[in-house]
């Protein structure tokens, strides 16, 4: 789990094109930010509970699903908002994965360890 933080570096930063310089690589950045929370439910199980009027059901599954999408606006990047586990503060805060109990974990309402490496994966091959 500890090997988490490290995917999620190399998952933003390897989305770049490696034929590039250094500064060629700043001037081509296109960043597509992500809430997970609020951005595609795939299996109904989310927080249901948060700030704002999305429902918070999103997923990692949800994004993985709307890479076509994602690709189809020219982005060479994704900035995921946090997806830690979070437990001991109010649901409507544990709701943003801002308020991290474990950095090495994913929290389940977002998905599984492997549903990230899925999302890593897919996002890597196109």
């Amino acid at each position: 789990m500890k090997k988490i933080i490290g995917i999620i570096f190399i998952f933003i930063f390897s989305l770049i094109s490696l034929g590039m310089d250094r500064d060629e690589k700043i001037k081509n950045l296109k960043i597509y930010q992500v809430m997970v929370e609020a951005y595609r439910d795939t299996d109904g199980k989310g927080y249901g509970i948060g700030y704002g009027p999305s429902k918070h059901l999103g997923d990692l599954n949800g994004i993985t699903e709307a890479l076509d999408y994602i690709e189809s606006l020219g982005v060479n990047g994704i900035w995921l908002t946090p997806i830690f586990k979070s437990e001991s503060v109010s649901p409507k805060l544990a709701a943003t994965g801002y308020f991290a109990d474990d950095h090495f974990q994913i929290d389940p309402k977002f998905g599984t360890e492997e549903d990230f490496r899925r999302l890593v994966d897919e996002a890597h091959s196109r």
